[in-house]
């Protein structure tokens, strides 16, 4: 069928749409067109319905011409699409296509200023961005501000790019075609951090990408796209290649990755460095599972802790060996994370059975017990640590505990170790001991955050690499169960003390020394908040620095802030208080408007109660300014 005439008729319509219908019916050019399908309308049922409703549009007696030009341009069209065809000569290659779940296209005015933020330059948009994070993140389901986010990652302030790579790490596979789309022009900080991405959301499925990187990547991109071997075993060969040809910070992260895998390859690799330089080879050997290596290792860790306990005898070691022994002793310890050979049993049997007090860095086995289990579940350092803590006591119930809370139900574990954490004495009977034991047993709790995402209890592991770079990894396996609720009602009470200085690790993997309530703070689940939140409150009434628990308090999810700055003000009233300073409290309490302006009121009320010249009202409104700031956050002017 000559398809001419209904092309002509199309192009007739488009051109009456765009000029208006009033002169539709006048239109000789449109006349000529509907006259020209008509020999056509008899072939086919469709286009004698085009052909009727083409000529209603230019009959003089259409009521609604709009209307029914509209429907005939959309039924030409639709004829025009069933019949249209293309084609070139080759093999067809299917096109990449950004594919994204339907989301409401979210009002410009709402999207503008975010939008402005991730495209502009300029201070203060970091602000506008953080705060879309946490209070509008539906504005980040519109398609513009998607497409917004990928060039962000080369945004010159590294805190705004910083957003944006956390953000898009936690998106789908359809934003690869984007974070591909000009991966080679954009700034050399771009290209890391959309290929850091690319890993979070790919992983090894973008092999091929990685290993096409190394063909021109240099610099921190060259040693990204190394790193970003690591998700994939087979390239064990190419990485053992690399050890050969690469140079600098690029060959520490090739060995890097190559003994992550923990393959036979990499085996065969931390066999011949164990040979030629063994101390050397210790730094890489923290991540390896091999049997073999653990035994070659627990072998190497038997023959140094003999030398160590002689020279702990012999007191005239020289400096400069002490000083080689400690940081032998580092070495060995951390790898030894995660071993389970038998050799390396029997070196926390020889621990356990050591006078601590003569010999101290055997102290450091029940820790470095846990963090094994943490780390590899193996259950042969599962039955050591249990065995152990029945037959040596209390110095190794963290590591049980480790275990128990990674391998049992919450009840039980709750169940056994309640009655295994020391009662607070009124005479205070060997309070020290007690204290230690304490503090050891809440580090097994200090390393379990509450992950939102998950809505697990997760047990989070910081290792660091070897080598030069020294990165920290974090790894994190949740417990069995999530936490019973009972040890927050246990912690709260009065039989536990406030402990301060434990080691804790954050949820990005940090280290950190954390004292109980802020410890409690990151490991409380939703249900356990309002009971945490409680405590905590109580507690900020009586205290006398109160501030460093509004932390804490934001984390529970609690409210009600009334009066907490001004009890501050009052119990540390001999401090110097500044307007300044209750600013900055006041500030850090998420309180609408007015509850900050009457606690000002209120601070002020308190502190006026002194005389003019007295030391508590010197650095407060001994001035006409500072009298106007105060009555202005008071909301008296």
């Amino acid at each position: 069928m000559e398809l001419q005439a209904l092309y002509d008729l199309q192009e007739r319509l488009e051109a009456t749409a765009a000029a208006g219908v009033r002169l539709a019916g006048e239109d000789f050019r449109l006349k000529r067109a509907v006259d020209s399908i008509a020999p056509l309308a008899d072939a086919s049922p469709v286009i004698k319905k085009l052909y009727l409703m083409a000529a209603q549009t230019i009959a003089p007696d259409c009521k609604d011409r709009a209307r029914t030009l509209l429907d005939t341009l959309a039924l030409s069209e639709a004829i025009l699409c069933t019949q249209a065809g293309c084609g070139v000569p080759g093999t067809l290659v299917p096109l990449e296509l950004a594919m994204r779940p339907f989301s409401p296209c979210q009002p410009f005015r709402a999207v503008k200023p975010l939008l402005e933020a991730l495209t502009g330059t300029g201070g203060g948009r970091y602000a506008v961005i953080s705060e879309a994070l946490q209070n509008t993140p539906e504005l980040f389901d519109d398609y513009r501000v998607q497409a917004a986010m990928v060039p962000a990652l080369s945004d010159r302030y590294n805190e705004i790019a910083a957003l944006a790579e956390d953000w898009l790490s936690h998106q789908d596979e359809s934003f690869l075609p984007l974070l591909k789309q000009g991966f080679a022009e954009c700034s050399d900080g771009g290209r890391v951090r959309r290929l850091r991405v690319i890993e979070a959301i790919s992983g090894e499925k973008e092999n091929d990408f990685y290993i096409s990187l190394l063909d021109w990547a240099k610099k921190d991109l060259r040693e990204e796209a190394v790193s970003a071997l690591r998700f994939d075993k087979r390239n064990s060969g190419l990485l053992l290649d690399l050890l050969k040809t690469e140079k600098g910070s690029s060959l520490e992260v090739a060995r890097q990755v190559l003994v992550h895998m923990d393959t036979a390859e990499s085996e065969r690799y931390l066999e011949t460095l164990l040979d030629s330089t063994p101390w050397e080879a210790m730094k890489y050997l923290n991540f390896s599972r091999s049997d073999h290596l653990s035994a070659r290792l627990g072998a190497l860790a038997h023959i140094f802790f003999d030398e160590l306990d002689l020279s702990s005898e012999n007191k005239t070691k020289e400096q400069k060996e002490k000083k080689e022994q400690k940081e032998h002793l580092e070495l060995l310890l951390e790898a030894l994370t995660g071993k389970a050979d038998s050799s390396v049993l029997a070196l926390y049997e020889r621990a356990a059975a050591a006078d601590w007090n003569k010999k101290s860095y055997y102290g450091r086995f029940p820790e470095l017990l846990s963090r094994s289990i943490a780390r590899s579940l193996d259950e042969r350092l599962i039955t050591c640590a249990r065995t152990l803590a029945e037959t040596h006591g209390k110095a190794w119930y963290p590591a049980s505990l480790t275990a128990d809370l990674l391998t049992m139900s919450a009840k039980t574990v709750y169940d056994q170790y309640r009655e295994r954490f020391p009662k607070t004495s009124i005479l205070g009977i060997g309070k020290e001991e007690k204290s230690r034991a304490t503090t050891a047993l809440m580090a097994v709790f200090g390393q379990i955050n509450y992950v939102e995402r998950s809505g697990r209890h997760e047990y989070f592991i910081p290792l660091r690499e070897g080598g030069g770079r020294q990165c920290l990894i974090k790894l994190q396996r949740p417990l069995k169960e999530n936490l019973d609720p009972r040890w927050f009602e246990f912690f709260t009470g009065s039989m536990v003390p406030v402990r301060e200085g434990i080691s804790c690790v954050a949820e990005n993997g940090t280290p950190q020394k954390l004292d109980s309530d802020h410890l409690l703070a990151k490991m409380a689940a939703p249900e356990v908040r309002p009971l945490l939140g409680s405590h905590l409150y109580k507690k900020a009434l009586i205290v006398s620095d109160n501030s460093v628990l509004y932390r804490p308090l934001i984390q529970c999810g609690w409210t009600d802030f009334k009066g907490l700055v001004a009890r501050y003000v009052e119990n540390n009233e001999d401090s110097g208080i500044s307007f300044w300073r209750v600013r900055q409290l006041i500030d850090q309490l998420p309180m609408t408007e007015e509850e900050k302006r009457q606690e000002f009121r209120e601070i002020d009320n308190f502190i006026c109660t002194y005389p003019v010249k007295s030391a508590v009202r010197k650095n407060w409104d001994s001035s006409s300014m500072m009298r106007k700031m105060i009555d202005e956050a008071a909301g008296i002017i």
